[in-house]
């Protein structure tokens, strides 16, 4: 039988394996045909196209990441500051579930990542 435990672990690595494709393998196959050019295409691997490819990559990893982390801290609803976090434990777990926004899974710094990167037009 199938249970509510087995759906969603394979609806979670159904999504992973989408971000993965999405953000990495994607972006690193757009870049490495940049690095190649539009010369004739052998079978041949060239090194240098393919770290050019996987540095560029990285790089849009990164840009990603960052963006996710202003979406994070800087939106609107989010009013715990760090300040009161240092008081005691049960407030810097109030702050961090606030900083991640724990009920809503992150759905407003996942919405702000994607209007960015739409805006720039990647």
């Amino acid at each position: 039988t199938i249970s509510q435990d087995l759906v969603r672990n394979a609806y979670l690595a159904l999504f992973a394996s989408l971000l993965v494709l999405a953000f990495i393998v994607v972006p690193h196959a757009y870049f490495y045909g940049e690095e190649r050019g539009s010369g004739d295409f052998d079978m041949k691997a060239d090194r240098r196209s393919c770290w050019g490819a996987f540095r560029h990559t990285s790089l849009f990893v990164a840009f990603v990441l960052f963006l996710m982390v202003v979406g994070l801290n800087f939106r609107p609803g989010h009013t715990a500051s760090l300040d009161k976090a240092w008081v005691s434990q049960e407030e810097a777990s109030r702050w961090v579930s606030d900083l991640f926004d724990s009920q809503h899974g992150g759905l407003n710094a996942v919405s702000f990542s994607i209007a960015c990167l739409t805006l720039l037009g990647v």
